[in-house]
């Protein structure tokens, strides 16, 4: 068995008034059975966020949304929105047009997630919101091959280096998840103040191949910085696992 893989493939952004954002795919070759994901970031404006393919030849399913999170309202604060759909025709994607409420500022990235399983490819998401906020959803029980995606979304301009780390709360023991943290740099929109701009940042993780997860711990990614944001992780089950019913997420107290 192999773990998903998680590639970035596309990224967006705009500080004009609006309710629309296109996403520009600039590696656009999708399988069938792909995950095409999108993690977009905004104003904390209330109402209906949606997400589409506009332009390319692959066959996308509907966008399943995985998590929505917000902290704030009006102009400032931020919302997370992660979705998902699954490629069933195969072809390029290279646009993606999310449509939204009215908003200034926003941001958006995307990504295609490969060897998935195909009947419920999410073992379970998460998220949170805030100032250096934690977030954790827990899978299901068993030994399962697994890759994790955080998503973050910011209320500061983009260029801020941040740090992640996804763990198990298993640190060390047999069949961990080993300790993987990564900084990134954001990306969005800058100028003005930095509660004007809206910017995202991704973290990919996987156990090392020589682990097989006990999925009965907790997976878990901790956001540390101390910047407004709306955080969002979702574990991806690979293909060779048994099929899975969507869990219940939990939410804890930001750290």
């Amino acid at each position: 068995m192999a773990a998903p893989t998680i590639t970035l493939t596309g990224s967006g952004s705009s500080k004009t008034s609006g309710t629309t954002l296109a996403i520009t795919v600039t590696t656009t070759a999708y399988a069938v059975g792909d995950c095409l994901v999108v993690g977009f970031s905004m104003d904390p404006q209330t109402g209906a966020v949606s997400f589409a393919q506009t332009a390319g030849t692959a066959t996308v399913g509907a966008f399943v949304t995985e998590f929505d999170i917000a902290t704030g309202s009006g102009t400032s604060g931020v919302r997370t929105v992660l979705a998902w759909a699954q490629v069933t025709g195969a072809g390029t994607v290279t646009t993606v047009t999310v449509t939204h409420p009215t908003a200034t500022a926003r941001a958006a990235e995307t990504f295609n997630v490969t060897g998935v399983d195909g009947s419920i490819p999410v073992n379970c998401s998460g998220g949170n919101a805030g100032v250096s906020e934690s977030t954790s959803c827990t899978p299901v029980t068993g030994d399962q091959d697994v890759a994790g995606l955080l998503f973050r979304g910011f209320e500061i301009a983009a260029g801020m280096t941040v740090t992640a780390v996804l763990d198990d709360f298993n640190q060390g023991a047999t069949g961990s998840w080993p300790v993987a943290s990564a900084d990134s740099v954001t990306v969005g929109t800058t100028g003005g103040s930095a509660a004007s701009n809206i910017s995202v940042a991704y973290t990919v993780s996987a156990p090392d191949p020589a682990f097989q997860i006990d999925l009965s711990t907790i997976a878990v990614a901790i956001e540390e910085n101390t910047t407004t944001n709306a955080v969002a992780v979702v574990i991806f089950q690979a293909s060779s696992g048994p099929p899975l019913a969507h869990l219940t997420m939990t939410t804890p107290t930001g750290a």
